[in-house]
């Protein structure tokens, strides 16, 4: 249960917050079913939100993408993490573990890794730069 979603209905329906509380506990069933998981790459989300969550995207910006386009929920996302990983991409510093590279492409030469491949495997599997980044990185330790 969201504490905003209690307080949010308290204010809308100028109820209390017990009977807020009362209708969200009564409701659980229904409330859980009506939030859906979310699929992408294969790795399943509690929900929509958790997903965007991890990848930086406005919820509220993808659903609402998805009404005025007229199209799913996962293509108005998978918009959004194009448009993430070519503003990434364009961005000329880069951080990786705590660490901020002046570029991914200097980044990516202190690891001893190819940009080209990087970049490739975030745009083949959807992933951010710095998952692609961390694949090769692994992938190099285990030769």
């Amino acid at each position: 249960m969201n504490a905003n979603s209690v307080s949010s209905r308290k204010y809308r329906l100028g109820c209390s917050t017990d009977e807020s509380l009362e209708h969200f506990i009564a409701n659980k069933e229904i409330i859980e079913e009506r939030i859906q998981k979310f699929t992408f790459k294969g790795t399943e989300y509690p929900s929509l939100r958790a997903c965007c969550k991890k990848y930086g995207i406005e919820d509220a910006c993808v659903r609402q993408r998805a009404r005025d386009k007229n199209c799913s929920i996962e293509e108005s996302f998978e918009h959004f993490m194009t448009r993430k990983r070519k503003k990434m991409l364009d961005n000329p510093e880069f951080d990786y573990h705590g660490t901020l590279y002046p570029s991914l492409k200097e980044c990516c030469e202190k690891l001893k890794i190819s940009k080209n491949s990087v970049v490739s495997k975030s745009r083949r599997s959807g992933c951010s730069l710095q998952e692609a980044v961390e694949y090769y990185v692994k992938k190099q330790h285990n030769k």
